[in-house]
């Protein structure tokens, strides 16, 4: 299984936790500061790692998890303005920083059945949850997974 190339140390933790789950949530609440009058969109990334965990990194499932139970409480607290906040979780999703990594028995970070997620896939999902007809989505995650959850056995 692919391991992104860092150590175990608890400042790496700390630094991961950080990043993955207290900037989303800062980034977030700017809402709730300004004084919102009309319908708006929050969509956070996340990682289906938050749902199901990881033996490998579980500080990555962990601080996702934490970020989407931010995301929905702030859901419940911007319902009365009219702001919709809802997360994106995806499976690995093919970029440059995976170049090299290849499906194998052992490492199976590709093999969604529909094949490996692209960026402009994650962009549609987004894309689908800023528009008008998404407004009655709120606190919800959308799992992008290419049919992974579904046929993993």
């Amino acid at each position: 299984m692919w391991v992104p190339q860092t150590s175990n140390t608890w400042p790496t933790l700390d630094v991961w936790f950080f990043i993955l789950a207290t900037i989303p949530s800062v980034q977030s609440k700017e809402p709730l500061r300004k004084k919102i009058n009309n319908p708006g969109r929050v969509v956070n990334v996340s990682s289906i790692s938050a749902h199901y965990g990881s033996s490998v990194v579980p500080i990555y499932s962990a601080s996702h998890a934490a970020t989407e139970a931010f995301m929905r409480s702030l859901a419940k607290s911007l319902l009365h303005k009219g702001v919709t906040v809802n997360s994106v979780a995806t499976n690995a999703i093919w970029t440059p920083i995976f170049s090299g990594v290849e499906n194998s028995k052992d490492n199976k970070i590709f093999d969604a059945p529909l094949g490996r997620g692209v960026p402009d896939d994650v962009a549609r999902a987004i894309y689908f949850l800023c528009q008008k007809g998404s407004t009655y989505i709120t606190g919800e995650t959308l799992m992008l997974t290419g049919g992974k959850i579904v046929f993993d056995d």
